[in-house]
């Protein structure tokens, strides 16, 4: 494809309703005031994975999604109440934002070089639903709560570097465990790998305001004798609120020990993530955790149940 045709595919802002497709005029929202932040997504992707034209607006308590469909346009309303999670993700030149509703989902795919202008329908969700008035730059506070992510470098410099990316201003950082890969399967042949196969790191990260996770695009990878195997060009993102969490549970693998962490969401869906089961800091997750739900749902914990946020290393061990 030439770059003249990719650049058709690039997403478009929309300023106003005569730059709008006309396809779109007759179901596009009522509004009042000044035209709404909007953003058209053309066509992407090979023939055999095509995706349909899309045109995403955004209000102060809800986002509509509209879409092209065999030369029709249809109209989704997502009230930012009704939003359960999003996810987003971004892998070499392919990105995509899912919207999990209560009832419902929609997912726009785009091309990564104009990932700015999808950013603020991710960000104004995310505040929506954790309360927070997003200031226009960042402030000291939020420089230093940043830095509790820098001892991430040593681990795997590129999770630290979403880690960063994913705080908004004004969240507390409580919690920050990271998982390496896990190697489910191996074969040797005279005391030497052959093959292995593993389930890819992953993050979470614990603020007050809600629960971030962190993965590659694939799951498992296959590696080939010492080598890191698989291609990891992206990830994955989801933001959870933790208003919208109904709970945690940890369930031990009778086979290898590992441990699958399921987090309940409101809205019966759920997320779920692997960990090793010589992974310390999840003890102190789940203990925090509950804090935090005890907090957000009026209740005091006290300081034996792991109440409050720590400031410090000394404090929690696992933030730097």
């Amino acid at each position: 494809m030439s770059s003249v045709e990719t650049m058709k595919e690039w997403p478009m802002l929309i300023r106003s309703e005569e730059e709008m497709p006309a396809i779109y005029q007759d179901v596009f929202p009522g509004y009042s005031g000044s035209f709404p932040y909007t953003v058209f997504l053309p066509s992407t992707g090979a023939f055999w994975n095509r995706t349909n034209p899309k045109l995403i607006c955004m209000f102060d308590d809800r986002i509509y999604v509209l879409e092209t469909q065999a030369n029709r346009a249809s109209s989704t309303c997502y009230p930012l109440e009704d939003i359960v999670y999003v996810e987003c993700g971004r892998v070499l030149l392919k990105s995509w934002i899912t919207i999990n509703g209560v009832s419902s989902s929609a997912s726009v795919v785009f091309n990564t070089v104009r990932d700015y202008m999808l950013e603020p329908f991710v960000r104004n969700v995310r505040a929506s639903k954790a309360h927070l008035r997003l200031p226009e730059g960042r402030d000291e506070e939020h420089r230093e709560e940043l830095c509790k992510c820098d001892y991430l470098c040593e681990l795997n410099f590129k999770y630290m570097n979403y880690a960063r990316q994913s705080i908004l201003p004004g969240e507390r950082i409580a919690r920050i465990v990271y998982q390496p890969d896990i190697c489910v399967r191996s074969l040797r042949m005279f005391g030497r790998s052959l093959l292995n196969v593993c389930l890819t790191a992953h993050l979470i990260i614990l603020t007050d305001k809600e629960l971030i996770t962190i993965r590659e695009d694939k799951g498992v990878i296959t590696s080939i004798g010492r080598t890191r195997g698989g291609i990891r060009h992206g990830g994955v993102f989801s933001y959870l609120p933790l208003e919208g969490i109904v709970g945690l549970a940890f369930d031990a693998h009778n086979g290898d020990g590992n441990v699958t962490l399921s987090i309940r969401l409101s809205g019966d869906r759920s997320i779920h993530a692997t960990f090793s089961p010589d992974n310390a800091d999840l003890d102190s997750f789940s203990v925090t955790f509950d804090s935090l739900k005890g907090l957000k749902d009026g209740r005091n914990p006290g300081r034996d149940a792991g109440g409050g946020l720590c400031d410090d290393a000394d404090q929690n061990p696992y933030v730097a």
